[in-house]
């Protein structure tokens, strides 16, 4: 059960990902999780740069807003929003096998 995290990201948009992501499969982290995800999904653009450059844990940003100097870091993928879950949902596939 591929194990995800997501930080920063609004309590409701939370909540709605966090229950499509567990009947998908996925096991959900909160932030006070000490284990190892497999994917991080991160809410606020300006703390991606708080991560560390070198991680071997896949990324994926949301962002509302120019993409700016994240496009510079390789294991960052990006979805602008709006998005549609389905859309979150396969790009997370996608990260997830790529790094297995």
């Amino acid at each position: 059960m591929p194990k995800i995290l997501f930080l920063d990201t609004e309590p409701y948009m939370f909540s709605t990902l966090k229950r499509k992501f567990e009947l998908e499969g996925f096991e959900v982290l909160d932030e006070t999780s000490t284990e190892q995800p497999d994917l991080i999904v991160i809410g606020k653009h300006e703390n991606v740069l708080a991560l560390p450059q070198q991680s071997e844990v896949p990324i994926i940003m949301l962002s509302n807003d120019e993409l700016g100097t994240t496009q510079s870091i390789p294991s960052i993928a990006h979805l602008k929003m709006p998005f549609r879950p389905s859309q979150l949902m396969a790009l997370a596939r996608q990260a997830v096998t790529a790094s297995l």
